[in-house]
Parts: structure tokens; C-alpha cells; sequence
């Protein structure tokens, strides 16, 4: 085809077969042949979204933010770039690129997904609370994420507010149905981080002490093999509770 019509874009359309088939690499490869300025919109997307699901995010980037000179209202353009610039951490870039995929693109369907990036991007760069917000609203489309239910429990504890932190990161162990010692280990380290928190009256800490106790009791129940762990964090906790030892609050959990 090349021989009979050399100005057939025969570069593009093979990329175009090989991301149909889910053969990224040879998508990349095919599409970098072809001139970038010649592609139309949708071959671009294709382009940028290969490199994205090979992880080439230097690519992905270079490719989305090159379409986005000539479509700047194409979802798919500022979605490869806001995506892309959010695994590669650089946060300011990933925001514009969001505020682009949500405010400036035609036609935008948005997903749950598009909301998980914009809470990882606000978590990049410590904005909390629009994280939380975030979060909650890819929840409201896709409840049963676990994944999404660690980050927003992640958000809420970096900015310590403890009790959601824990009741979400409770909903996030039920939802997980794999979930495992380290994850159980989880809410322990959230109570134990409000235990930490010298703003708090005696009281409060010794609360989250218990709390944090608690947890690893379960954890040690459900968990049988970790239950030495378990058991020193417990010593520990109770430790704090009873720093003078005079109450041996210690002791049973070192010797068990």
C-alpha cells in the first residue's frame, strides 16, 4: 500500500491495529514513524494511551501534551497527560490537566477513575481536603473500590483527622477481600498516629491506645501466624498506658 500510495498513512493505521490488539509496544513503534503533526486527534489518543499502558509516561506525556496544541478540548488528549503526570508525580502539571479534563474538554464523560487521579494528584501535593473530596466523589460512582477507600483514609489521617481516618479505613479492611496482616496492621498505626498527637488531653491518647490494642488483638486472632508481632505491639501499647509499670500492664503480652 506504501508502493502504490505513499502518502497513505500507512505508519498511523498500523499503529491503530496493533493498539486494537492490545500490542502497545508495536503501537508505539508504528506511530512513532508517522509524523505527529499529520495525525488526527484520534490517532494521537491511541498514541498517547500505548505508551501510557506500556508506563512510557515520559512518552505518554509527550505525545498527549503535543495533541493537546492542536485539539485543546479533547477529553482523551488532556486525560492521557493529567493521568500521566500524576504517575510520574509531578503534581502541578497533573492539576492543569485536570482542570483542563474537567472544565475545558468537550463531550467529557467523567469516571470514577478520573476522580481516584485527582485525589492522588491533591494528596501529591498535601491539599487534603480537596483529596477527600475527590475521593468521595469516585466512591459515589464506584462504591466497592478498596483501593479508593485506603486513600481517602490515608487523606484523612495525614490530616489527622483521626476518626474518619478510622471508620473509613474499617470499611476499607471489609471491602477487601483479600486483605491481609499488613493491611489489619493499618488501623492500629492510625490509632497509634492520634495516640502520638500531643494536642489531645491524657484521655483521648489513652482511647486511641486502647483502640490501637484492639486492633491488634484482632489481628492477632485472625491472623494466628503474626500473633507474636501482634503481641509485642501489645506490650508496647500497654507500656504507654502504664509507664511507671507499676501495673505490669506489660508483662502478660512480652511473656505470651
Amino acid at each position: 500500500l506504501r508502493t502504490i500510495d505513499p502518502s497513505y498513512p500507512v505508519d498511523a493505521v498500523a499503529g491503530h491495529f496493533y493498539y486494537e490488539a492490545n500490542d502497545f509496544g508495536k503501537a508505539i513503534e508504528n506511530f512513532g514513524k508517522a509524523d505527529l503533526n499529520k495525525l488526527d486527534g484520534s490517532q494521537l489518543t491511541e498514541f498517547a494511551m500505548s505508551a501510557y499502558f506500556a508506563q512510557n509516561y515520559d512518552k505518554a506525556v509527550e505525545v498527549a501534551t503535543a495533541g493537546t496544541q492542536r485539539f485543546p478540548r479533547m477529553a482523551g488528549l488532556n486525560r492521557i497527560a493529567f493521568y500521566s503526570y500524576t504517575d510520574k508525580k509531578d503534581y502541578d502539571n497533573a492539576l492543569a490537566y485536570a482542570d483542563k479534563l474537567f472544565n475545558q474538554s468537550d463531550s467529557a464523560k467523567f469516571t470514577a477513575l478520573d476522580y481516584t487521579y485527582n485525589g492522588y494528584a491533591y494528596n501529591g501535593k498535601k491539599d487534603y481536603d480537596n483529596a477527600i473530596t475527590a475521593f468521595k466523589k469516585a466512591l459515589e460512582m464506584n462504591p466497592k473500590r478498596a483501593d479508593v477507600m485506603q486513600q481517602l483514609a490515608n487523606a484523612y489521617s495525614a490530616k489527622s483527622d483521626y476518626a474518619n481516618a478510622a471508620e473509613i479505613y474499617k470499611q476499607y479492611l471489609e471491602a477487601k477481600k483479600d486483605a491481609s496482616a499488613n493491611d489489619y496492621a493499618g488501623l492500629a498505626t492510625i490509632y497509634r498516629n492520634q495516640a502520638a498527637e500531643t494536642h489531645q488531653t491524657q484521655e483521648q491518647r489513652d482511647e486511641a491506645v486502647k483502640n490501637a490494642d484492639q486492633a491488634y488483638a484482632d489481628l492477632a486472632k485472625k491472623f494466628p501466624d503474626a500473633e507474636d508481632y501482634a503481641e509485642f505491639m501489645r506490650a508496647r501499647l500497654s507500656a504507654a498506658l502504664d509507664p511507671d509499670s507499676k501495673k505490669g500492664l506489660a508483662k502478660p503480652h512480652y511473656e505470651r
